[in-house]
């Protein structure tokens, strides 16, 4: 969708001395699987697209580092479940150890490829939609390649998993024949690297600015399929990408129950926030292709650059805005009903990440 920030990931980047911005990776998407191969798995001609993903800073974050990504399907506007896609991303820079420590987070049915190598597949039919899927993790020689390939109802007469290892075997051959990536671009000055929720905002002053009788971290698992809801666990270290949520009470009730009872009885609301470094080049291709769309409007209660946004969350109302400094890309969302202090936690967070105020 078109917004007003299509024009924000044009703003000039900080200083820096080698880089760029954009993917690393010396080669384009048909370099990586021509349409002989593509229409060989599909059973039928693909068309290339972008697919939809959360506008979620850290879903962003090997594209941050310089992934190229490439969605193929048969027909990108079907329904979900009912075309052939496949998917591709190559995340430049990954050692054998990031990969060794982030594998874990792939999934307990990853197994060893038989092309053999620091190679892992999984082969799996979705419940929702029905639809058999395959993924490949491949580790190659200054890249990992991370390929997903979803198959139509129709399907082809060799099934998924064999149609998927031929396929895996010819992205691996393209891939494994690239040049070495291109410099990475790193902003001057930039969001501050963090590693753990505190170091966007701690639990008790989140609670204290937006008015709750508390805050509960949140475990938060980003998943590891661009399809799904989070982005691929070895970007995010490297890049400074950093993704939290808590627990807060319903905004929308008194503290009536609190005050009878000794205990929070409300409905619990979730506050989110997630920081990407260098993300301001991430931030209008996100919206563009928002998983979840919403009409974004400029936020003027802070100083930077920033777009509001509301959506709802089954029967809850949210408000989301979208803050650019120091070149990165950092949003926060609240339960509407603490819409109010917005502009101060917006305010703490950047301090937190390192952005000092006007």
């Amino acid at each position: 969708m078109s917004s007003p920030a299509s024009s924000a990931g044009a703003a000039a980047p900080g200083t820096s001395s080698v880089g760029s911005p954009g993917s690393r990776v010396p080669a384009t998407c048909e370099d990586l699987a021509t349409p002989d191969e593509l229409a060989a798995f599909a059973g039928a001609p693909v068309i290339r697209y972008t697919a939809a993903r959360p506008a979620v800073p850290a879903v962003y974050a090997d594209d941050r580092l310089g992934s190229l990504v490439c969605d193929w399907s048969t027909a990108p506007d079907a329904e979900p479940g009912t075309a052939t896609t496949v998917s591709v991303e190559v995340i430049p820079g990954v050692t054998a150890e990031q990969f060794a420590a982030g594998r874990p987070a792939l999934g307990a049915g990853m197994e060893p490829s038989p092309s053999g190598g620091d190679s892992y597949v999984d082969c799996a039919e979705f419940e929702e939609p029905e639809q058999p899927a395959c993924s490949l993790w491949s580790l190659l020689p200054g890249y990992l390649l991370h390929a997903h390939t979803t198959l139509a109802p129709a399907g082809t007469a060799l099934g998924v998993e064999a149609a998927s290892g031929l396929l895996f075997t010819q992205l691996e051959a393209h891939a494994a024949v690239l040049d070495e990536p291109m410099p990475f671009w790193e902003p001057d000055p930039s969001l501050a690297h963090v590693t753990d929720c505190a170091g966007l905002i701690g639990s008790e002053d989140l609670a204290a600015i937006i008015g709750a009788v508390s805050a509960t971290e949140q475990t938060v698992t980003l998943g590891s399929e661009r399809s799904g809801s989070g982005s691929s666990p070895f970007g995010g270290p490297q890049v400074g990408a950093y993704h939290c949520s808590w627990a807060v009470p319903d905004a929308a009730d008194t503290d009536s129950d609190t005050e009878a009872t000794g205990a929070d009885t409300t409905d619990a609301g979730v506050v989110t926030i997630s920081s990407l470094p260098g993300g301001v080049y991430q931030l209008s291709g996100a919206l563009d292709h928002d998983a979840d769309p919403a009409m974004v409007e400029p936020y003027t209660e802070v100083p930077v650059t920033a777009y509001r946004s509301t959506r709802t969350a089954g029967a809850v109302s949210l408000t989301r805005v979208d803050l650019l400094a120091a070149d990165g890309w950092v949003q926060i969302e609240v339960p509407s009903t603490y819409e109010e202090p917005l502009a101060a936690l917006s305010a703490q967070v950047l301090e937190n990440l390192g952005v000092e105020a006007p």
